[in-house]
């Protein structure tokens, strides 16, 4: 909440309620998330394959959730799993 609110009534509202503090992820984290995230679309990526992303594409986990759809209809359009080399192809199709 900002410190330099005047308004003493504004101020003890927004007082009131649950304060959380968010904390970026870490690349472990995002690679959970990737994890994650895949399981829910119905495939499996390696914490391998999520490091590689991590490096070579957008670190944000927006970026990255529209990433994996991409991966996703490419693996299932190729009929291949996602390794490292087939993540080359798909990324330089994508940026070409």
């Amino acid at each position: 909440m900002p410190s330099a609110i005047e308004l003493p009534d504004l101020k003890t509202r927004l007082n009131w309620g649950l304060t959380l503090k968010l904390k970026p992820l870490s690349d472990a984290d995002k690679i959970a998330a990737l994890i994650f995230k895949a399981d829910q679309f119905g495939f499996e990526i390696s914490p391998q394959a999520g490091q590689f992303l991590l490096t070579h594409y957008a670190r944000d986990l927006h970026g990255l959730w529209v990433l994996l759809e991409k991966l996703d209809r490419a693996s299932l359009a190729a009929k291949r799993k996602l390794t490292q080399p087939f993540l080359r192809q798909v990324l330089s199709e994508t940026t070409n």
